[in-house]
Formats: C-alpha cells, structure tokens, sequence
C-alpha cells in the first residue's frame, strides 16, 4: 500500500470560476433575446394578459432565468453521460 497521487480538479482555481461566469453571461444574453424574440411572436395572438405590460415584464425577466436553469440541467446531463461513456472506454481498452 503506497502513497496515492492526488489528481487535481480541473474545476479547481480562479481561472475556472471565471470562464464560467463568462459562459454564463453569454448563455443569459443569448437567452433575453430568444425569450424576447418569442414573447413579441406569441404575444399579439396570444391571450390578453400577455399583452399587459407587467406580464411582459414578468416573462422578460423569469424566462431567460428558467432557460438558463434548464440549460444547467442539461450541461450536468450532458457531462455525467460522456463521463460514464469516457470510464466504460477506459476499462475496455484495459
């Protein structure tokens, strides 16, 4: 029983905390104009409570917010499947 190496997390340091800002930040910019794109489609045809300013308000500021949440969700999924597919290629080339 020897000493083990410790890998090192490549999500440790300042450098990844701020390329996932800046990730983020061009996620959510991405986000206002997709949901304020969609708004000013569905909007006029859609029910009258869109067309209320305050409703607009409200799905120009929580929407962009639930898109990036969901576009979290989705980059945790997408990364915890290619993880397993990288280990299960491991022990099959072992």
């Amino acid at each position: 029983m020897g000493w083990q190496k410790i890998q090192k997390a490549s999500r440790d340091g300042a450098w990844f905390q701020l390329s996932t800002c800046l990730f983020m930040c061009v996620l959510l910019v991405l986000n206002v104009a997709f949901i304020g794109s969609l708004y000013r489609t569905l909007a006029p045809d859609g029910p009258e409570f869109l067309r209320h300013p305050k409703a607009e308000q409200m799905f120009l500021l929580i929407g962009p917010l639930a898109v990036l949440l969901f576009q979290w969700w989705l980059i945790d999924v997408l990364k915890n499947q290619l993880r397993t597919a990288r280990k299960r290629n491991q022990r099959q080339s072992r």
